[in-house]
């Protein structure tokens, strides 16, 4: 493992990640929905510091240190930025040096243990996997499942690039197996569905390429994994008995699928403050417009989530809070079918273009899943479906007016119609409204299309001068 720089910090942090409840004191978080392809999260954590902490020298009211912020999903950060207390300057800690403050949080979880002779130099669970566990994102791993037939030859190849071992589909299977049951064993103690395919503590296989000194041999590997297997089961069994083995898996396999978010930064000893972190996600439009947005309800006591669209000609339709462990949708009182008992959200409001959720009950789950289903307004969306209703017609009128009449008839049904049709279609909106308009564009536009096709082939049929159609003229 490669050797902190820090002097003073890491026992101070450590006090914090074991209790973040105690000084990260409410998160309100705002969603906007700023384009077709991506939303805006801003979360500002109210925050105080716990009494006595000691990193400061006597008498000073400030103190510059490492603040483990939030737990983030292992993705790349799209337009960041972050600011600390009154809007002072605040620096993401790079991720080698995270990785390693993680692993020495996780070590010195394991000491807590009497199972902690499992983990640390030349045990079972080294330091040096730790760290690489902890270091690893699953971004590189992606994009071999998609060009591999199956999951074994992707770890395979993956493997491969990465420590420059050969392995068959078979001894990959073999090693699956042992990571499929520690995935099941740390999916039941998060709450959370088994994870292989981007958790590298579900999959210890995946964060190989980045330990310090790879294996040598397929039989190197061998050892690794089932040590680490046997290594999680005998905590497993553990931690029904002992809460510190209990706290290890629960941190271990949540840094396996997230990172902790660790800002440089300076805080006010004697007072709250509030600290800002901000980024960009994305989605993708299915059908209607459905966003997910996972919540963080127990990083803080308290937490309010406002949802907005900034342009106006968007609205929600559907709100709905699914709780990640339990898969059942998270409401307000009552919530039994008598009437009785009070549900964990004290607040789950749509109001138009605006979503509002608020909670500070200890029933809280602590991550659910916000899904928001997003339309066009009604006076945006009905001028295109006008506009494709009297197009139909006027295509109908076209395929049977007499040839006595036709000239007259298709010169005022498809002039005009075309031009009230194209100014629907080109009438200035949002790359997330025309998005979720597009079926019906696409529609308009070829029943434009079929209408001068069928005025065409009428005209030529009666052999009749085109000269009257402006855009053939």
């Amino acid at each position: 493992m490669a050797p902190l720089d820090l002097t003073e910090e890491p026992l101070p942090l450590f006090s914090l990640l074991d209790d973040a409840a105690a000084w990260r004191l409410r998160l309100v978080e705002r969603i906007e929905i700023v384009a077709a392809t991506r939303y805006r999260v801003t979360s500002r954590y109210h925050c105080q510091l716990p009494q006595g902490f000691a990193t400061s020298a006597p008498g000073e009211t400030k103190v510059r240190l490492v603040l483990p912020i939030a737990t983030r999903v292992k993705q790349p950060l799209l337009n960041f930025s972050a600011t600390g207390p009154d809007g002072s300057p605040s620096h993401l800690v790079p991720r080698s040096r995270s990785a390693n403050l993680q692993a020495e949080y996780l070590l010195s979880l394991a000491k807590r243990t009497p199972l902690g002779r499992l983990i640390g130099p030349d045990r079972e669970i080294s330091d040096d996997l730790l760290r690489a566990v902890c270091f690893f994102s699953p971004a590189v791993w992606w994009e071999f499942p998609t060009k591999r037939p199956s999951r074994e030859i992707a770890l395979a190849h993956y493997l491969e690039g990465g420590i420059g071992l050969r392995a068959g589909p078979q001894r990959v299977a073999k090693w699956l197996d042992r990571c499929d049951a520690v995935a099941i064993q740390l999916g039941e103690v998060l709450g959370e569905e088994p994870n292989t395919m981007s958790s590298s503590s579900d999959c210890v296989l995946l964060a190989l390429p980045h330990l310090d000194e790879h294996p040598t041999s397929l039989r190197a590997v061998d050892t690794l994994v089932d040590r680490f297997a046997d290594a999680v089961d005998n905590l497993y069994e553990a931690s029904a008995s002992d809460d510190a083995a209990l706290d290890f898996l629960l941190v271990l396999g949540d840094y396996g699928r997230r990172w902790e978010m660790m800002l440089e930064l300076e805080m006010p000893l004697d007072a709250p403050a509030t600290v800002v972190v901000a980024d960009d996600r994305l989605f993708t439009i299915v059908d209607r417009c459905r966003v997910q947005h996972r919540i963080a309800l127990g990083e803080a006591p308290s937490v309010h989530v406002e949802a907005v669209i900034p342009d106006h000609t968007l609205e929600f339709t559907d709100l709905r809070l699914i709780d990640v462990e339990t898969k059942e949708e998270v409401g307000i009182g009552p919530v039994d079918d008598r009437g009785g008992g009070i549900g964990p959200l004290e607040l789950l409001q749509k109001l138009g273009d605006t979503l509002a959720i608020y909670s500070s009950t200890e029933s809280k789950p602590y991550y659910a899943d916000l899904h928001m289903t997003l339309r066009p307004t009604f006076d945006v969306r009905w001028p295109p479906r006008v506009a494709f209703a009297v197009t139909l017609g006027a295509l109908a009128v076209a395929s049977i007016v007499d040839n006595d009449d036709l000239v007259d008839t298709l010169a005022v049904l498809v002039v005009p119609t075309t031009f009230a049709a194209t100014f629907t279609l080109i009438r200035e909106q949002s790359t997330l409204a025309m998005a979720l308009q597009r079926r019906v564009n696409v529609a308009l536009g070829i029943a434009i299309v079929a209408l001068w096709v069928v005025a065409a082939s009428r005209l030529l049929g009666a052999g009749l001068d085109l000269g009257w159609l402006p855009l053939i003229d």
